[in-house]
């Protein structure tokens, strides 16, 4: 009888034990999936660097940066790219619990020299242009906006080399996506490590470098 009662005991004992482990791996699979779905929700459908790039294009052609309707001051350009740094750093802290660590330190945006940074300076540096224009702004009789032919040299460089970055990023997004076609988490993998790279070379950081020193001696 005692041997049958131990029996029963270790059974329950392992029982648990296998009810516990299933139950964790369970919990982190939800987890796991719960990362994916916010992450190709983000980079689907938030991370909208192609319509901003074609914003910028536009301006660029027609001379002008649009600040909202006449009496209603709407910087467009600062918020897109606040809302792309913001999206460019969730993927980032998303990516190590979905891919793993190993190549985590190529995307991180943790510290100060990374792509989510210069982003942000790309953001900054619009609330810069739009704060110090807001009293100066031309108008059609309907909008309101800067006429970029009466910029200085240096701060229509930056312009356009934010265009120029956002146009990069949107061409490695697209291809990517051509490149893992069938696989939404394998294109968001590629870019990931992709832009990552292409953050790293020369020529981006000279222009990461140009915006951080025009937002630090103004406009």
């Amino acid at each position: 009888m005692k041997k049958i009662i131990m029996a029963v005991s270790a059974l329950l004992v392992i029982s648990v034990v296998m009810n516990i482990v299933l139950y964790n791996k369970s919990k982190k699979a939800d987890r796991y999936e719960v990362a994916v779905d916010t992450a190709l929700g983000y980079f689907s459908s938030e991370y909208r660097i192609g319509s901003l790039h074609e914003s910028l294009e536009k301006a660029l052609s027609e001379q002008r940066l649009d600040f909202g309707e006449l009496g209603r001051f709407n910087n467009y350009y600062r918020d897109d790219l606040k809302k792309v740094s913001t999206m460019h750093r969730q993927l980032t802290l998303l990516y190590g619990p979905i891919f793993g660590y190993e190549q985590y330190d190529r995307i991180s945006s943790i510290g100060t020299n990374n792509l989510f940074n210069l982003l942000e300076d790309c953001s900054i540096f619009f609330d810069d242009l739009g704060e110090n224009s807001k009293n100066s702004l031309l108008n059609d009789g309907e909008r309101q906006y800067i006429d970029l032919g009466k910029l200085n040299d240096e701060v229509m460089a930056g312009v356009k080399i934010i265009t120029e970055i956002i146009g990069e990023l949107e061409a490695i997004r697209s291809s990517s996506y051509d490149q893992k076609s069938g696989s939404d988490l394998a294109a968001l993998h590629d870019y990931l490590l992709r832009s990552a790279d292409y953050f790293d070379t020369t020529d981006v950081q000279e222009k990461a470098k140009m915006i951080e020193s025009l937002n630090a001696h103004g406009k």
